[in-house]
């Protein structure tokens, strides 16, 4: 049976995460989202400073080029698709915004490699480093 319950370390991962979005992210978010900066650099590196970009994984695997691909491929697959169940039946339009991000989605995971393709270059690379 598998335990779905957090270990103490990915616990306080999860709070650590938690309070960096509530204390650095949550004041930027509205200048951000009203100004469409992106994510600023400034967060950027304050993150990697608080090891956001490296947990579990150590510096020697170099992996985090594959890393981003997976984790941004799959996050804008995950958001394109909400925002087509949002719009509901009109998502589905071709000539709307929501679809064209979601097809622009779709061929960004297939572009950067397919995640069970990064996913595999990942494992063999941290199998490879023990």
């Amino acid at each position: 049976m598998i335990d779905w319950d957090l270990t103490a370390e990915q616990v306080s991962i999860q709070d650590m995460a938690r309070a960096f979005a509530r204390q650095e992210i949550a004041p930027l978010s509205r200048e951000i989202d009203i100004n469409d900066l992106g994510f600023p650099e400034p967060l950027l590196a304050k993150m990697r400073e608080a090891g956001f970009f490296a947990m579990g994984i150590s510096a020697d695997t170099r992996l985090s080029g594959t890393l981003r691909n997976v984790c941004s491929s799959e996050m804008v697959a995950r958001v394109t698709r909400t925002a087509m169940l949002l719009h509901g039946g009109l998502g589905y339009a071709l000539e709307t915004d929501a679809n064209r991000y979601w097809r622009d989605g779709m061929l960004m995971s297939i572009g950067e490699g397919t995640s069970d393709i990064q996913r595999e270059i990942i494992s063999k690379a941290l199998l490879n480093a023990k």
